[in-house]
């Protein structure tokens, strides 16, 4: 029986902190019988996790803030829509030492 080596659920973090980098050409060579995993197209952006300087949203329009908290990057978004109003604040830690290679947002609203 052959030996299997434990694939991370976060490759892309691992290789970082691993390799100083997660481009495809590392991963391939980091994990050689993984299936590669790579989107063929470009994606629907997904503006609840992601924080662009302006969005293209019909019929919406977004108010935004992006402003320094201690460690922390935050974005304060509010989403005015034709059925009201939505808001969110996030904190964003920053990569490394105590927060990790990849740290989760922190949603605080």
């Amino acid at each position: 029986m052959r030996s299997r080596t434990a694939c991370p659920s976060r490759p892309a973090a691992y290789l970082l902190w691993k390799h100083g980098k997660a481009d495809i050409r590392t991963e391939m060579e980091a994990f050689p019988e993984m299936d590669i995993m790579t989107i063929a197209g470009e994606p629907t952006p997904n503006y609840l996790e992601s924080y662009p300087d302006s969005y293209s949203l019909p019929e919406v329009r977004v108010e935004q803030a992006k402003y320094r908290e201690d460690n922390y990057q935050v974005v304060k978004r509010t989403f005015h829509t034709p059925a009201g109003s939505l808001s969110d604040r996030t904190k964003i830690p920053p990569a490394g030492r105590e927060y990790g290679v990849s740290p989760n947002p922190i949603k605080t609203e």
